[in-house]
């Protein structure tokens, strides 16, 4: 079940993914930072559709993404875009990107 309703606001809907990760967070806000608060929310729902919540979200901007913020914005496009979830994009690659 989404956690997202749409009728949050931009803080709301951060507190509502991130499950406290303060790593989370920091993803998230540069994100929103890097793409603006409309794209930033469009992303927001990709996450919480393919349910990409709190230690996920930091462990893909540091360990997948190595801190790239492009990368991380396009991955999480792909993933909404391919994946039903991203437990399922995990399970079908075993090989991430790594530039």
């Amino acid at each position: 079940m989404a956690r997202l309703t749409g009728n949050e606001t931009i803080g709301e809907a951060i507190i509502k993914l991130v499950d406290g990760n303060p790593g989370a967070v920091t993803a998230i806000v540069e994100m929103i930072q890097r793409q603006g608060e409309d794209s930033g929310f469009i992303s927001l729902h990709h996450m919480d559709d393919t349910k990409l919540y709190g230690s996920k979200i930091w462990n893909l901007w540091k360990n997948i993404c190595n801190f790239d913020g492009e990368k991380f914005d396009n991955l999480i496009k792909d993933i909404a875009a391919h994946y039903k979830t991203f437990h399922e994009y995990l399970n079908s690659n075993t090989n991430f990107p790594t530039s």
